[in-house]
Formats: C-alpha cells, sequence, structure tokens
C-alpha cells in the first residue's frame, strides 16, 4: 500500500521572514509616531502652565512684594505638574521669570520646535534655546510683565496690540481681569473694584456695612453719631443706641427694667408696659418692703441689725451684714443672701435654699453649681460639696467648673486605697492606720492628686501619688515650725509647753499638760474655742487654765473669759454660770445674763442693774425702778416680769411688752403691731386686718 503525504500549503522560510521584516518596521514607525505625538502634547502642556502662570504673576501683588531675586508662591498653582517642577522668580521691578525643571529629552525637543511670542527670552539650561538637549532639563521663560495677555495657544502669535487691561484673543483685544488686581475686574480697558468692594484712595475694601460709611482719610468704616431717644447714649462700635444701665430697648425707646434683681415682671413687646407678678409693686414690679424676690417667688427678708444676721423665710442665709437699709443689696461677710451675690457664670436663677442641715457652718442658702455627679452650693468664696445621704458638707472647691474639689463623699474611695473614711463637717478625709490623713484632689471626677498630714496636722505632701507614704515625704512625723515630736506624749511640742495633737480637721492643744483650746491650727493659734497663748489679758487678770471652761482664758478670782468663734466674741463665766456674751476679757459684757459682768456707770462706779432683776446696793439701774425691781424705760414690774406702762401715741404693746407702731387696715405685719386680727396671703405674709374690717379670702384683702 501506498503512503501519500499531504500537499504542504504556506510561505517558504525566506518568505516568512521578509513579512515579519516588513512587519518590524511598521511597529517602529507607529511606535516612533506615538512617542512624538505623545511628547508634543507634554510640550504642549508646558508651555500652557507657563503662560498660566505668567498672566496670574502680572500685576499681582505677591510679585510686587517680592524682592528682586527671590522666588514667590501662586496661590491656585501647584509646584508640580505631570512630574515637571515650576518655579516663579522675580527678576526686576516689572520682570519675572517662569523657570520649568526636569523636562525629559523627547519634550526638550519638541519645545524647542515650538514659537514662543509672548516671552521676552526662553533659555535651556543656562544656554540657547536651540543648545543640545539632555536626560534633564531646565527652560527659563522670561517675561517684562508687560506684554502677557490671557493665555495663549503655546504656539500661535500674538496679532494685536491691547491696551489697558484687555489682552489680544482671537485677534481681538478683550477686557482680561486677570491682568487686574485680586479685588478688582477689567471694564472697557481700566481696572476697577469688583462686586462687594469699594475704592478709596486707589486700593478696593469691603463694601461697609449698613449703618457705616467709609472714611476718606483713614479708610475704616465708620458711623455717625445719631441722635438717641431718652435714657439711651450712641455707641460707636456697635453704631446704634443703646439703652442706659437699668433700661431696656422696645419700640425704639428706652423703659425701666421689668426683670432684674428684686424685679419679677415681664415686659410686653407691643405697648412696652411692664407686666408685673401678682402682688408686686405695680410701677416697678418690685416685691412688697421686707420682700425679696428668690425662686420665682416674693420671700420675707430680714436682718437683726446693721452687721447682723439676715434670714430669709426665718432660714439664716448670712452673717456681718451691712447694707441693710437696702435689702436688694445687702451683702454679708460669710454666707449669701441675694441672687445678685452670685457670680456671673452661674446667673441669679442659681440661687436657692439646700436641704442639707449646714453649708458650710448654720447658713443654707448658697448658688447652685452645676458639676456632674456632684452637690456644690458656691457661698461668696468658695462652694461646699454634699453625699447622697450627707447633712455636712464632705468636700469644697473654689472654682466654679471643678477642675479642683477637694475631699470626698464617697466612702469607697478611701477604702479602695486601704483608709478609713472619716465623717464629714466641713470635708471628708481618708485616714490610715499610721496616722496619716489624705484629701483626695478631683478634676470633676478623676483624681488628679493627693493632699497629705502628718498625725500631727502638719502638711507632708501637697502632690501625692502614693497615700499615705507619698514617697517617703509622709512616712515620719511633722511637726509645725518651732515645735518638736515628743515621743512620750505623741504629740508635736513647743518651748511654752503647747503640745498639739492633729485630727482630721483640725487639733487640740494642750498647755502645762492641760486643755488649751480645741480645734486649733498645728501651731496651737487660730483656737475654735480657747486659747493657747495669753490673748492680751488686761491688767488685774491672768492668762491660766479654769477647770469651769476646761481651757485657758483670762481670769480674775471667780471670773473667767475666754474667746468662742460660734459666737464671734469673748464669753465670761462667773462661779461655774454664763456670765454673758459679746465681752472683753476684763469681763464686762454687752449681753450680761449675772451683774458681775454687766458695764460699769462711770458716775457712780457700780454695775448696771439686770432688767427683771431685784435691786441691789451694788447696782444703778439705767431704767425704771417698779417693785423693787429693774425695767426697760416705760416699763413697770409686775406678774414676775416687766411691762409696759403706757406707749406714746400711735404705738401699741406687742406680746414681749414693747412700745411698736400700730399697723394699718391692709398693712403687712412685720415691724408694726395689728390691733385687730392678722391672715397669710399667698406670699405667706401676714395682713393686718384692723377692729373695723374682716378679711375676705377671695380677694385676699381685708373688707
Amino acid at each position: 500500500m501506498k503512503k501519500y503525504l499531504a500537499k504542504q500549503q504556506g510561505r517558504s522560510m525566506l518568505e516568512m521572514l521578509a513579512v515579519l521584516a516588513i512587519m518590524g518596521v511598521l511597529t517602529v514607525g507607529g511606535i516612533a509616531a506615538y512617542t512624538f505625538a505623545v511628547s508634543k502634547h507634554r510640550a504642549n502642556q508646558i508651555y500652557n502652565q507657563v503662560d498660566l502662570r505668567a498672566v496670574a504673576s502680572f500685576g499681582n501683588p505677591l510679585v510686587r512684594q517680592t524682592q528682586i531675586g527671590q522666588t514667590y508662591p501662586l496661590p491656585g498653582f501647584d509646584e508640580v505638574v505631570e512630574n515637571i517642577t515650576y518655579q516663579h522668580k522675580k527678576t526686576s521691578g516689572n520682570g519675572y521669570d517662569i523657570i520649568a525643571s526636569h523636562v525629559p529629552e523627547r519634550v526638550c525637543r519638541r519645545l524647542q520646535d515650538m514659537t514662543f511670542p509672548v516671552p521676552k527670552s526662553v533659555t535651556l539650561n543656562e544656554a540657547d534655546l536651540s543648545s543640545t538637549c539632555g536626560a534633564d532639563n531646565t527652560f527659563v521663560f522670561s517675561y517684562d510683565g508687560l506684554s502677557v495677555g490671557k493665555p495663549s495657544s503655546g504656539v500661535d502669535p500674538i496679532d494685536c496690540n491691547c491696551e489697558g487691561c484687555q489682552s489680544c484673543e482671537s485677534g481681538t483685544c478683550q477686557d482680561n481681569d486677570n491682568l487686574c488686581g485680586p479685588k478688582e475686574v477689567c471694564r472697557s480697558k481700566v481696572c476697577q473694584c469688583a462686586s462687594g468692594y469699594t475704592e478709596c484712595l486707589g486700593s478696593c475694601y469691603t463694601t461697609c456695612q449698613e449703618g457705616f460709611i467709609r472714611d476718606p482719610v483713614t479708610c475704616d468704616c465708620v458711623c455717625e453719631p445719631q441722635e438717641c431717644p431718652e435714657n439711651a447714649t450712641w455707641n460707636t462700635a456697635t453704631c446704634s443706641c443703646e439703652c442706659d444701665e437699668g433700661y431696656d430697648m422696645c419700640n425704639s425707646a428706652c423703659y425701666p427694667k421689668c426683670k432684674g434683681s428684686g424685679i419679677t415682671g415681664e415686659r410686653d413687646p407691643d405697648t412696652c408696659a411692664c407686666i408685673c407678678f401678682e402682688g408686686t409693686n405695680a410701677d416697678t414690679c418690685a416685691c412688697p418692703e421686707g420682700y425679696i424676690y428668690v425662686a420665682g417667688q416674693c420671700q420675707r427678708f430680714y436682718c437683726t441689725g446693721e452687721n447682723g444676721a439676715c434670714y430669709i423665710n426665718d432660714i439664716r442665709c448670712g452673717t456681718n451684714c451691712t447694707n441693710i437699709d437696702n435689702i436688694q443689696t445687702v451683702s454679708c461677710d460669710v454666707g449669701i443672701c441675694r441672687p445678685s451675690a452670685c457670680p456671673a457664670e452661674l446667673g441669679e436663677d442659681s440661687f436657692t435654699f439646700t436641704n442639707y442641715k449646714r453649708l458650710g457652718g448654720e447658713w443654707y442658702w448658697g448658688c447652685k453649681l452645676s458639676i456632674p455627679n456632684w452637690d456644690c452650693y458656691w457661698r461668696g468664696r468658695y462652694a461646699f460639696c454634699f453625699g447622697t445621704d450627707s447633712l455636712y458638707p464632705c468636700a469644697q472647691t473654689e472654682t466654679l467648673n471643678g477642675s479642683k474639689i477637694i475631699g470626698t463623699c464617697t466612702p469607697s474611695i478611701c477604702t479602695g486605697v486601704g483608709a478609713n473614711f472619716t465623717e464629714p463637717t466641713l470635708m471628708s478625709s481618708c485616714s490610715f492606720a499610721s496616722g496619716v490623713y489624705c484629701y483626695p484632689i478631683f478634676n470633676i471626677d478623676t483624681i488628679t492628686r493627693w493632699i497629705c498630714y502628718s498625725s500631727s496636722g502638719v502638711q507632708c505632701s501637697a502632690s501625692c501619688q502614693d497615700p499615705p507614704s507619698c514617697n517617703g515625704a509622709c512616712d515620719e512625723v511633722l511637726c509645725a515650725t518651732g515645735f518638736t515630736y515628743n515621743q512620750e506624749k505623741g504629740m508635736c511640742c513647743d518651748s511654752q509647753g503647747v503640745c498639739c495633737e492633729g485630727y482630721s480637721t483640725a487639733a487640740t492643744c494642750y498647755r502645762d499638760d492641760t486643755i488649751c483650746g480645741s480645734l486649733c491650727k498645728p501651731t496651737g493659734t487660730d483656737c475654735d474655742s480657747g486659747s493657747c497663748y495669753d490673748p492680751g489679758c488686761p491688767a488685774g487678770t491672768t492668762f491660766s487654765y479654769s477647770p469651769i471652761i476646761n481651757r485657758w482664758g483670762c481670769i480674775n478670782g471667780d471670773m473667767v473669759c475666754w474667746f468662742y468663734s460660734q459666737a464671734s466674741s469673748v464669753q465670761c463665766h462667773y462661779k461655774n454660770q454664763k456670765c454673758g456674751t459679746s465681752c472683753t476679757y476684763d469681763g464686762i459684757c454687752q449681753n450680761p445674763a449675772l451683774e458681775e459682768c454687766a458695764p460699769i456707770d462711770e458716775e457712780t462706779g457700780k454695775k448696771y442693774c439686770l432688767y427683771e432683776a431685784p435691786l441691789t446696793d451694788t447696782c444703778v439701774c439705767k431704767g425704771s425702778e417698779t417693785n423693787g425691781h429693774c425695767c426697760a424705760p416705760g416699763h413697770t414690774f409686775s406678774n414676775g416680769g416687766c411691762t409696759l406702762i403706757n406707749c406714746p401715741d400711735g404705738q401699741i404693746v406687742d406680746e414681749s411688752g414693747f412700745c411698736k407702731t400700730a399697723c394699718t387696715n391692709n398693712s403687712e405685719v412685720l415691724n408694726c403691731v395689728c390691733p385687730g386680727t392678722t391672715h397669710t396671703n399667698q406670699f405667706n405674709a401676714k395682713i393686718c386686718c384692723d377692729a373695723d374690717h374682716s378679711w375676705d379670702e377671695t380677694a385676699e384683702t381685708c373688707v
């Protein structure tokens, strides 16, 4: 059988090589053409960037402010575009260069082929434009600042001569905003201020707001004074009339305020009249005499004399208060009695009554602070903070925002560091077994540090981070200056025999092993009760210990006098009896309880007799002597006490037997005596109805 082979079809090897050669030539040509087109496009991009930057530089304040030889930035233009780096350099008063760096060799050759009609010169690598391109090339386009128009195509020559701020575009001159300043536009060959700007002394400024005009000398926006209504003055800063203090603006007129400290009204926006709180003065919207506006209502207010204690609704708000003749402006050394006395940051609405037993003493009113997770009330110089169930304050702060709160209201804070929680008086501390006690310092809820005291009551660390040791600062007992630690007594003692033992709040101090003062400083000074050092005992008295008061004081026989801070004065005892208050150390009291402490009559040298006390040969009655007793002027002694004989016209006897002004019908019973019956109105005020009138519950008035 014959084997048949298929007849071969196709090209010979030589033919195939020829075809491949032809294809190679075509491919190389195509690549070359493509590369040329890309390079040409890149060259056009570069010159377009240069042209745009040249136009933006013309008349630009940045160029004018740049020193010759220095580069300047152009807002809105990037430093590097398509791997080409651009710089702008000032060369003369009006001249500048646009520099294009890192131009590839192929793109460089295409740039050499282009026509540059606008720049006055173009250099390549610091040489003539016709020099050889390298692998990395730099072109410098130099401008004189006078022939720059709108961006050109980069190849077409400018074929028109334009004036002012016009540039040649497609053979015609057109307004070009780019040739004006940043706040200007080109209009009919002339640069003028753009919309929103006005011209002044050759420059453009933002247009003045309504009511203001441009000063032609300073170019500032100013306002011309206008005539203001009564009780108003012209404010040049706001260019408007503003009401004087105590007045509000309403319908372009000023009226007395309706609302403020002690004022309770609201203003009608249509009539501008004050709408007063019911029961207040119809003209001033103020509370009735003897009342202040607190927490949305009029509440009773009174003081117990000049520099005395003041009360709101019979609850004490302050002591050592002044200006009591004007109850709206009264101020107190201790405590706070007015919403207007609250710090401005808290506002008058923060003034409130607290439900706690004491607010740093026997004061119950304060300004509520807004500190997260704390219940704090400001009272003059600092705030007292309370826990959920505490009657006494357990922390204090001198900052309104709670950035520094001293003490703690939470027992777990102490147990967490191995200490016991002390019961609060003014501040609660953490007491350690070593005798050291520490107060945490909070920034709101974060403990930042501790203030620690040794067992003697002397501060051993103000920035402790590891109580009770405080990096060793509190490991030893510290004593105040002038005191040394007595190991046997376990106290700090000085050379005069005064020794003090510290506690979490204050020290109890001893002199010659007897108590001289309590709640003292570690130096034995500023004691709450008693004195450890001679307070200035007068001649005839001695500074020594008295078992009657269990303190040291000034002693003269059976009379002993000592300082007691809660009474803010000296008190005296005579033969184990309280002799009087508001005394001096020589045993003379303004409020005597015994004849021995009464003031002395200069004429006779005898003591004043006590009122309602029997007359003796040793005293002088400065009132009226009746039935063997001394009574106040105008009183007589009967039925075991002094009562009034008679009262002047217009006065009647009060329940205590003193003459007081008779209340008139429908008047408030405050410092007067009602001759009829009293009734309580909606403000809890007692209103007097005389014998000829009766109380109407509906009208709440005497009819």
